[in-house]
């Protein structure tokens, strides 16, 4: 049975160790913090349903100790903060000769280190589009991974090493720009969901942020800002602070967008 490890099982590792398992992939997943295995079979029976597919039946065994990591190729899924991919590369690299690869969707490869990979995949993951990114010749091993999901039909999409990669900018310029005129050029909000969605083929912004996460969402724009001029929306740092997270605690940041003080609304950093 072929082998992968996820570091990481936050909503986007859960769905890529669900993938690989429904593909016949013996998925090895590590977690900082314990993981709930009801909650990860939950995600492959959700994830199996919504891609429309067969289980191929492979396995995922819950890795508790990092020690306990073994040397197969592995796609780090953790938070989109640089320092701590960095230090985990570091940590992978003492233990795996293979490749690996980064679930980031807004972080430069070669900042985190020159030898990671890209392997991007968008929530949700029966969207079946995969960005990628390679540092190198790939291992007959990795190249099975990549001819394993286009028969999964997965759109394997190459970028070249910018931040934000392709997708993250065209999304994240619409969401920058959509609050933008909202909170600092004062048009009604209602008037502005209704023209997102006329142009958008009906592109609900609020609900996409509420599956991507507000607080992921908040960090792929600072870390476009860094690069590029986009806008920061005061209602995703106000999310932060009522902890309003989106699908993955079961909140909306509806509820903060459809308040009579949005946008007037104090940010309150």
């Amino acid at each position: 049975m072929k082998k992968i490890n996820i570091i990481g099982c936050g909503l986007m590792g859960s769905q890529i160790a669900s993938l690989f398992s429904i593909m016949g992939y013996e998925v090895n997943i590590w977690n900082r913090t314990a993981i709930n295995e009801s909650n990860l079979s939950r995600q492959k029976k959700i994830t199996l349903k919504l891609l429309k597919t067969k289980d191929n039946n492979g396995k995922i065994n819950i890795i508790k100790k990092f020690d306990d990591i073994k040397n197969n190729i592995t796609i780090e899924s953790l938070s989109e903060d640089i320092d701590l991919k960095k230090n985990y590369f570091n940590k992978l690299r003492e233990k795996i000769s293979k490749e690996i690869f980064t679930n980031s969707s807004s972080i430069k490869t070669d900042k985190i280190n020159e030898e990671l990979n890209l392997l991007h995949f968008f929530n949700p993951i029966y969207l079946r589009v995969i960005e990628y990114k390679t540092s190198g010749q790939l291992s007959d091993e990795a190249k099975i991974i990549f001819s394993d999901l286009s028969n999964m039909d997965f759109e394997l999409v190459e970028v070249g090493n910018f931040t934000g990669y392709a997708f993250n900018k065209v999304l994240f310029s619409q969401i920058s720009n959509f609050f933008f005129l909202i909170e600092r050029e004062n048009i009604k909000k209602e008037k502005i969901l209704k023209i997102f969605k006329k142009v958008n083929n009906n592109l609900d912004v609020l609900n996409t942020i509420d599956l991507i996460g507000t607080d992921v969402s908040l960090k792929i724009l600072e870390n476009l800002k860094e690069e590029y001029n986009y806008y920061i929306p005061e209602i995703l740092y106000i999310c932060r602070e009522r902890k309003i997270y989106g699908k993955k605690n079961k909140s909306t940041i509806k509820s903060i967008f459809n308040s009579h003080d949005y946008p007037k609304i104090k940010n309150e950093r």
